[in-house]
């Protein structure tokens, strides 16, 4: 209980105050904040997530949330080729971290030397 004391204590002046208050009576928001209420304090934690998850996606991906957008199941060959680099990158991580795979090796990884030049330009 006193943990999600905590976090109405230090987001104390930032806005959740009043953002809970459209869902629940100011009373209770007092007593969410203070960590008193403690299933309304899971909801309310649970709500504002979801709340700045999808405003966080609408940035990133503002077409999927236009109404009547249709999702392409078509993977373009410049994505297939950015998947085959991570793929390499993460099998190249994985001999690496089981130490099956030497350092001088990893200096001639093709997906590694692609991010690098990447990087450069």
């Amino acid at each position: 209980m006193s943990f999600l004391g905590c976090i109405g204590q230090l987001m104390q002046n930032t806005g959740l105050q009043e953002l809970l208050e459209t869902v629940y009576a100011p009373n209770a928001v007092v007593h969410i904040l203070s960590g008193k209420a403690v299933s309304r304090v899971v909801r309310s934690h649970i709500l504002v997530d979801d709340a700045l998850n999808t405003l966080i996606l609408e940035k990133i991906l503002p077409a999927a949330f236009q109404p009547g957008h249709i999702v392409s199941t078509e993977i373009s060959s410049k994505d297939r080729d950015e998947l085959k680099i991570v793929e390499d990158l993460k099998a190249l991580f994985d001999g690496v971290h089981s130490k099956d795979l030497e350092v001088p090796l990893v200096n001639e990884n093709g997906a590694l030397n692609e991010v690098l030049s990447r990087r450069t330009e």
